[in-house]
């Protein structure tokens, strides 16, 4: 049980850390694109 809620929380940390990325590359590009 406790492997399987570990896999999961990796699992879930994977998923949400190229969206991450991907939003601070959007904001990152949005506020260069202000600036210009």
């Amino acid at each position: 049980m406790d492997d399987n809620r570990r896999i999961q929380m990796l699992a879930d940390t994977v998923a949400t850390l190229p969206r991450g990325r991907k939003q601070l590359a959007l904001t990152r590009s949005s506020s260069l694109s202000d600036f210009s």
